[in-house]
């Protein structure tokens, strides 16, 4: 799963990806393994290359402090389904060609639209599996289906292309 964190103005994208017991963190070009046990609601155990840290999150929406320490960070966190649904929410609209892309590594649980279905804007064109959790991914635009690239069943990365809207 990506998210968009806003750290004193300045935004980085993180990548999330179980593995195992374990999450991956992307950040850039610098990856790192992380073993996270919950200790209490929003107290966490993080034990990254050999070293322990005791995180206390208080997360309010998309706001989040995270104290590490003595250090106190003021976070705002948004994954990219949140900002997708936000567009849709607010009306916004792609003229044009839309491509549909996977936010996150998972797998095609159902493809919901067939090459040449007709399509309008907010509707579900394919669901995927990601930690867990079912996404039903939408059409930001209205529109005829012109490319389907997967199959229920099929493992995504981030960023593949699923479906293409013109």
């Amino acid at each position: 799963m990506a998210f968009l964190i806003q750290i004193d103005g300045e935004e980085h994208r993180v990548e999330v990806e179980k593995k195992g017991e374990t999450f991956q963190i992307s950040l850039g070009e610098r990856t790192i393994e992380v073993d996270v046990a919950l200790m209490a609601p929003g107290v966490y155990s993080l034990l990254i290359d050999g070293q322990s840290f005791e995180v206390a999150v208080d997360r309010q929406g998309e706001a989040a402090a995270v104290s590490i320490g003595r250090s106190v960070y003021a976070l705002d966190i948004t994954d990219e389904r949140q900002r997708a649904s936000r567009r849709e929410k607010a009306g916004a609209k792609v003229i044009g060609k839309h491509t549909i892309t996977a936010p996150m590594p998972g797998r095609v649980v159902k493809v919901l639209v067939k090459v040449g279905d007709t399509v309008k804007a907010g509707q579900g064109v394919v669901v995927i599996e990601a930690m867990k959790m079912e996404t039903e991914l939408t059409s930001l635009t209205d529109g005829e289906v012109k490319e389907v690239h997967v199959q229920e069943g099929n493992r995504v990365n981030g960023g593949d292309v699923l479906v293409v809207v013109e």
